[in-house]
């Protein structure tokens, strides 16, 4: 079995309503430095609705698409060491946060 970071999306706070969160994206091993910075803003603790004993962090996702979209196109204007597929990496992102 290996780790595995999810980051699921809901309308409102789980922990208050009675609500079914939607995946958004899996991670194999460690969390992904998007999924962090898509939950950057007011990122809190709350009891998993998903896992039982575990933990989950809540966050607002108000400006998590622009965040990561801004933090691409800062990379883009670098170099990066695969062009193609980083650029394949980049229309696959956008199509997903459409």
């Amino acid at each position: 079995m290996s780790n595995r970071c999810c980051l699921f999306a809901c309308d409102a706070d789980p922990s208050l309503y009675d609500i079914a969160p939607r995946g958004i994206s899996e991670h194999v091993g460690d969390v992904s430095l998007m999924q962090l910075i898509m939950v950057a803003r007011g990122a809190r603790a709350v009891t998993s609705r998903l896992f039982e004993d575990k933990k989950a962090v809540l966050a607002d996702a108000t400006g998590a698409v622009a965040r990561v979209r801004a933090f691409v196109e800062k990379l883009v204007e670098g170099e990066v060491a695969e062009p193609d597929d980083f650029a394949a990496a980049v229309v696959q992102m956008d199509e997903v946060l459409d």
